[in-house]
């Protein structure tokens, strides 16, 4: 049985799951970097495209709508002590010398470029970045060096976004290899309790193709920006009830015929 149809069978059926027990280790393993990818996957799309458009046209646009301006020992400095907004595509451009905003003020909208009093804020779909000046120590930036290096920001896009495509898999992957390790763990538990014989090379195996359910959900969720009260509590309450019926499929040890 290929991988895909694992994946779409481990959605609904634990008594294949408790089949994959006799596997040799290496498939769940690339199983579980298939789950990675698929969980991955959203954010992935999502943030190269909002990356992509936020800094197409960029430069042009903070060079024809926001005063000039220094950053400086941690500071951003202008003549024109006002916030100003500018529009750019999707984005709303928040320029800030006065400290009126905070990283807080712009978590809540949609898709935001804040130049503010002490940090840069990139806020997309919800999903916000920041970048402390205090960052560039004794640099001092104008606004032709940020315009500049948004144009070069702009040049090197096709590199910088599969950097970013594999750093997300990466943290993903991580996350979920230690996701299956944990539910095999708490496996060990429960095949005391219902006296199944299973060492824990099968255990982390049956999880990995138990976090499915979960994982194939909430990457939809993910997908369509569908926010989930008590998201966490809700993952683990899944992986462990698929867990529970995955061993409850598994036959208990045959009991020794005692002579007469």
């Amino acid at each position: 049985m290929n991988l895909f149809v694992l994946l779409f069978k481990s959605i609904y059926s634990p008594k294949t799951i408790a089949l994959t027990r006799f596997q040799k280790i290496g498939k769940p393993i690339l199983y579980g970097f298939l789950l990675a990818f698929l969980a991955a996957l959203p954010n992935c799309i999502y943030l190269n495209l909002a990356i992509a458009n936020a800094i197409n046209g960029l430069d042009q646009t903070i060079n024809e709508k926001i005063p000039e301006f220094t950053i400086h020992n941690g500071t951003l400095k202008s003549e024109e002590n006002a916030v100003v907004k500018a529009k750019h595509d999707k984005y709303t451009i928040i320029f800030d010398p006065k400290g009126t905003f905070t990283r807080d003020d712009l978590k809540w909208q949609e898709n935001v470029i804040g130049i503010l009093s002490n940090e840069f804020v990139f806020v997309s779909n919800g999903t916000m970045q920041q970048l402390e000046y205090n960052f560039f120590q004794e640099t001092e930036i104008t606004k032709e060096d940020l315009t500049a290096a948004i144009k070069q920001l702009s040049e090197v896009a096709p590199i910088i976004i599969p950097v970013i495509s594999v750093t997300l898999f990466a943290m993903s992957a991580t996350s979920k290899f230690v996701e299956i390790t944990f539910l095999a763990i708490v496996g060990l538990l429960f095949k005391k309790r219902m006296g199944k014989r299973l060492n824990f090379k099968q255990l982390w195996t049956i999880s990995a193709y138990s976090v499915t359910l979960a994982t194939v959900f909430f990457a939809i969720m993910n997908f369509f920006f569908i926010d989930i009260s008590f998201a966490l509590y809700i993952n683990w309450f899944v992986h462990i009830t698929v867990l529970y019926l995955v061993l409850k499929e598994i036959p208990n040890p045959k009991q020794p015929v005692k002579a007469a």
